[in-house]
């Protein structure tokens, strides 16, 4: 069973080019001091885009593109405190 496929577009795109785009989000983060000035970071963003559009071939050919009404981000690091 592959874990990937790719799949070939038909038709052309009805509106080509870079968009603006504009989110709202909110986050959290949580940090502990481990040793020192050694830091353990952890944290999560979550992101509404104000800015959806649609992604239209022509033909109205469906395109397999959607926009998500929520996203999110999390990450972990470590660091030093000075």
């Amino acid at each position: 069973m592959p874990l990937a496929r790719s799949s070939r577009w038909q038709g052309s795109p009805t509106d080509v080019g870079s968009r603006a785009w504009l989110s709202l989000g909110a986050g959290t983060r949580l940090g502990v001091r481990v040793l020192g000035p050694l830091r353990i970071e952890t944290g999560i963003d979550l992101f509404v885009p104000v800015t959806r559009y649609d992604f239209q071939l022509e033909g109205g050919l469906p395109t397999g593109l959607e926009q998500a009404a929520l996203a999110a981000a999390v990450f972990g690091g470590v660091g030093l405190t000075f």
